[in-house]
């Protein structure tokens, strides 16, 4: 019986050594599979379905093909394309544009300094999203956050959700835009009946506000 049960004991020692085993070597297989992309100059795919970590370059596009994921999305100059449920962690760039296909997920922020933001149906932003001289039009598109933007226009159609407060930055007036006041148009804020703003719209210059009487939106705060 003593051996029997020593037998028993190592037996299940071995089998507990080798589901371990199997445990660590299938968890080192999958931080293996999720890789970073990271270039200087040239373009970058994400293919479909791929798991990605990172994913940067300086001069370069940047395609995350449908159904992959990425955790922080990242180029200077250059677009950012995100295909058809896509998950990442955030995405933004400086001299280029963002696009996101249906059914998107941002967990992060989505930010341009120079470039557009378009997201499409069924996509979820669970940060801000935020330009400095680029357009904004969020189509069947639900923010958790801000939308924040200083000349860019902002529209909001299909069903767009935005939880927090629509913000038009102060503009900084420089000489030649003063010079050229009377030609400059402002920005604009365009909201279709179908689109609903919870918190306020907060202006600190001059914007063209077109929203539609059945829109739902908060306050309009001119801090000017």
């Amino acid at each position: 019986m003593k051996v029997y049960n020593h037998n028993l004991q190592l037996s299940a020692a071995v089998a507990f050594a080798l589901v371990l085993g199997l445990y660590v070597y299938s968890n080192d297989v999958q931080a293996a599979e999720v890789q970073d992309f990271s270039k200087i100059n040239g373009n970058i795919h994400i293919a479909s379905e791929q798991r990605a970590g990172d994913v940067s370059t300086v001069n370069g596009h940047i395609r995350v093909s449908a159904d992959a994921t990425a955790r922080e999305v990242n180029t200077v100059n250059g677009p950012i394309e995100l295909h058809r449920g896509v998950i990442i962690a955030e995405a933004g760039t400086v001299n280029g544009s963002i696009t996101g296909q249906r059914g998107v997920t941002i967990n992060g922020s989505v930010c341009t300094v120079n470039g557009s933001i378009r997201l499409q149906q069924d996509s979820v932003v669970h940060s801000e999203v935020c330009s400095v001289n680029g357009g904004i039009h969020l189509a069947g598109t639900h923010v958790k956050d801000n939308v924040e933007t200083s000349y860019g226009d902002v529209y909001l159609s299909q069903g767009t959700l935005v939880e927090g407060d629509i913000i038009f930055n102060q503009h900084k007036q420089r000489w030649w835009h003063r010079l050229f006041s009377s030609s400059r148009r402002h920005p604009e804020l365009n909201i279709d009946a179908s689109s609903q703003v919870n918190g306020d719209i907060h202006l600190y210059s001059e914007v063209d506000l077109q929203i539609h009487d059945d829109a739902s939106v908060g306050d309009i705060v001119r801090h000017y």
